[in-house]
């Protein structure tokens, strides 16, 4: 996959799963691509919306808005 279409699958799965923003978005899906091992073929390296739920997984309600 090239890493133009995964950011934009990562960055869309950020904004419909996790409510962020186009910009912020993308930001997130650079920073979750740039831990992604391409040659992990087990990993994430094929599947953009996995590593942003893996990511999304982490995130906590702090209560702030």
């Amino acid at each position: 996959m090239e890493a133009g279409e995964w950011l934009a699958r990562c960055a869309a799965r950020y904004m419909e799963c996790g409510g962020l923003g186009e910009v912020t978005a993308k930001q997130a899906a650079l920073a979750c691509q740039e831990g992604i091992d391409p040659s992990d073929h087990g990993g994430f390296a094929d599947d953009p919306e996995g590593a942003a739920d893996e990511d999304m997984s982490y995130w906590t309600d702090d209560g702030d808005e």
